[in-house]
């Protein structure tokens, strides 16, 4: 005979999670308050330490146990491979635990994946919504370096300014990978990095017209460096060219396309919380 978890408390759902090897720790106040949270957004602010994989995985317990939602409508993401492996291995121990003690069985499993995983899968599913081939080849920063090698050493343009960072290759194909990256980070695209930086740039220079002489010091390097990141995304420019005409993408490209899907395709979005119910971010 099964027992009604949703009438159980929350120490009572994690004690029979736990096996009875071990013993049962119950969580602090502020994990409690977590746990316990009703089914909407929330924010909490952790740091390193704190058992937040823990936390994760209790308060799925308790989403499962006390408001019925079945575990493979959960979703899991988290930044690393290590991590999201962990949190998805300790959800389903526990919730196997779990199911063992109260009698029941429970419907598949939840899900966990890093945040470029997910995208992956939202890119491979409806790329084609945004004109980009699902098929799409995943390059890894060798293929990268590689490709960008080329690409600045038959450059025809401008040349970032000589500053002590862009004199070989290798350092100009490093800052542009860097720098794509940080825009993709922004949820920008290359031109809204490249307005964002001509506007800096504006604002630096009427500083310098402001003082009544031309710029010195920090303030004319700052306006170098800036006019350098601005060739640079030249470059990053000639760059995706070259992956989409290609069927390339990087890892950038997944979140920054991902992100373009779901914000600009509301049936998209429908489609995936009718697959997952809960999400938690880690």
């Amino acid at each position: 005979m099964s027992l009604d978890s949703t009438q159980l408390s929350v120490d009572e759902i994690l004690r029979l999670a736990t096996p009875r090897s071990r013993q049962y720790f119950p969580p602090t106040n502020e994990q409690r308050a977590v746990i316990e949270a009703p089914l909407e957004p929330l924010l909490v602010v952790a740091g390193a330490g704190a058992g937040k994989t823990t936390t994760m995985s209790q308060r799925v317990l308790y989403m499962v146990a006390h408001h019925g939602i079945e575990p493979e409508r959960i979703l899991g993401l988290t930044f690393t491979r290590k991590a999201a492996g962990e949190l998805g291995l300790k959800m389903r121990q526990d919730l196997g635990v779990l199911a063992s003690n109260l009698g029941r069985s429970f419907q598949g499993d939840p899900t966990a994946l890093t945040y470029n995983s997910f995208a992956a899968r939202i890119l491979g599913e409806y790329g084609a919504t945004i004109g980009v081939d699902p098929d799409s080849r995943l390059i890894g920063q060798a293929q990268q370096v590689q490709i960008l090698t080329e690409i600045v050493q038959n450059w025809r343009g401008e040349y970032p300014e000589e500053d002590g960072r862009y004199k070989p290759t290798s350092s100009i194909v490093a800052a542009v990978l860097a720098l794509s990256g940080h825009i993709a980070e922004q949820n920008m695209t290359l031109d809204q990095g490249a307005k964002a930086l001509r506007a800096f740039s504006e604002e630096l220079e009427e500083i310098a017209q402001s003082a009544g002489k031309g710029p010195t010091g920090s303030l004319k390097s700052m306006i170098t460096v800036n006019a350098n990141r601005i060739l640079l995304l030249e470059m990053a420019r000639v760059f995706e060219d070259y992956k989409r005409s290609h069927g390339l993408i990087d890892f950038s490209d997944q979140l920054l396309l991902a992100t373009r899907i779901v914000t600009e395709n509301a049936s998209v979005v429908r489609q995936v919380r009718s697959d997952y119910q809960a999400v938690l971010l880690d």
